[in-house]
């Protein structure tokens, strides 16, 4: 499959990426013998959208020997495609030309751009295997038909939210109310509550045989406006009752599109938490108990792991110490194997849960309470030296080394950087200073006396 869309109908199809952009994550492209349809599906399944392009959307089409399964499996992830199209407002003026290719067996879907300043662009998109995407709804069958210009929907709506999830139609025989939806039973009680009334005379076509109140999504409705709006072609409204689909439909003689979106059905009273909205705030809060509750799980079995190997470290230590008292003469148990132990202990008693120390260490101080006959260690012995003998050790190492250079002064304060700041600037000249040739004081150097 092989089709050129001109610079004039470039940015129609940037818009149309980004309408099914507000849609799902994927875009189904489906190529036919005289049309090439591109689909997109909400991940909860309320929302489908399809844009179909003609033979005449194009300068040339040529549908090739593709199969069936060729132009099934041709799904590319959105995020690739809205790559291509990232600014449609100007593509017009800087495209000439735009080429889609899909060949047989091919794992990539084709993109060329060419510009008009004779640059030319290859973009590959992954293709991701998948079954056709088509829903069943049929326009025929809506009893109820509103024909608007897509200004007047757009002007409507700029009076509600901008952050609004779901409106609402109650549409009747000689008027139609907008107004933003709120469910009584949800926490969102005080919330405020905006109505609209539309004049009949303001649409184009206005035909209700039953009166009907639908609740629907306004993202998708806010995507297809826009490319209404921007193309000028007529809004197409088909619904039946609440519970059933709403139908979207714009149609001229290059393109055709179709959004689909469920209703909410009031016989079926939803629990207060089954709005979109409130959807994803408890989506949000169950992943995030569920990581919580699974670090608190690994820190506790971290924190277990940990105690059973202190606990196993200090038998292992009062043990080498008991036998030590036992036998004073042994030069196996010297002091380094205990204080290597010691040293073990006090390193995995500092350590996370992740295996990385904690900014505050905390030292371990263990008091060894065994007794034995004869033995002469105190019966309080401390494993870290005295305060007192680590000072006097101390200044014993100082006086043996006298001759090692002095570190470097330490940085000087703020609060003294503040006061003389002029001093450590390095344009200072003590001579610019008024009464700097004045003597205070004598030289009480022995040198100069």
């Amino acid at each position: 499959m092989k089709c050129v869309i001109p610079c004039a109908n470039v940015k129609v199809m940037a818009r149309a990426f980004h309408a099914l952009a507000k849609i799902g994550e994927e875009m189904y492209v489906m190529p036919q013998e005289r049309s090439l349809s591109f689909r997109s599906v909400s991940m909860a399944n309320s929302a489908y959208c399809d844009f179909t392009f003609g033979e005449h959307f194009f300068t040339h089409y040529n549908y090739g020997n593709l199969s069936d399964n060729d132009a099934l499996k041709c799904k590319v992830p959105m995020r690739a495609a809205m790559a291509v199209f990232k600014t449609p407002g100007v593509l017009d003026k800087l495209i000439e030309s735009c080429q889609i290719r899909l060949h047989p067996n091919a794992i990539k879907l084709m993109i060329i751009l060419k510009y008009k300043n004779s640059v030319t662009k290859r973009f590959l998109l992954p293709i991701i295997d998948c079954e056709a995407l088509q829903a069943s709804y049929d326009t025929d069958t809506a009893s109820n038909q509103i024909i608007a210009h897509p200004s007047i929907l757009g002007n409507a709506l700029h009076n509600f939210q901008q952050n609004l999830i779901e409106i609402t139609l109650d549409v009747s025989a000689d008027k139609m109310l907008m107004r933003n939806y709120i469910d009584d039973t949800s926490s969102s009680t005080n919330a405020t509550r905006t109505q609209l009334a539309l004049a009949i005379g303001e649409f184009t076509s206005y035909k209700i045989d039953k009166a009907a109140c639908l609740t629907f999504c306004l993202k998708e409705v806010r995507a297809i406006l826009t490319f209404a709006e921007m193309v000028g072609t007529q809004l197409r409204i088909h619904f039946e009752s609440a519970g059933k689909p709403v139908i979207f439909l714009l149609k001229s003689a290059a393109f055709e599109a179709h959004l689909v979106l469920s209703t909410l059905d009031p016989e079926n009273q939803y629990p207060p938490d089954t709005t979109i909205r409130d959807k994803r705030q408890t989506s949000k809060k169950r992943t995030a108990a569920k990581s919580k509750k699974q670090t608190a799980q690994k820190k506790k079995a971290n924190n277990i792991e940990r105690s059973t190997k202190t606990a196993e470290t200090f038998g292992n230590i009062l043990a080498l110490v008991h036998q030590r008292d036992k036998n004073p003469g042994n030069s196996i148990i010297d002091e380094p194997e205990l204080i290597s132990a010691i040293r073990s202990t006090s390193i995995d008693s500092r350590t996370t849960s992740n295996g990385v120390s904690t900014a505050k260490s905390q030292r371990i101080s263990t008091i060894s309470t065994v007794q034995s006959s004869g033995s002469a260690i105190p019966r309080r012995t401390s494993l870290f030296p005295n305060p007192l003998e680590r000072r006097h050790r101390d200044s014993q190492d100082d006086n043996e080394n006298d001759d090692t250079v002095p570190d470097s002064p330490p940085p000087p304060a703020k609060r003294a950087k503040t006061i003389f700041k002029r001093c450590f600037e390095n344009t200072f000249d003590p001579k610019m200073l008024p009464g700097h040739e004045t003597l205070l004081a004598n030289v009480s150097d022995e040198e100069n006396i």
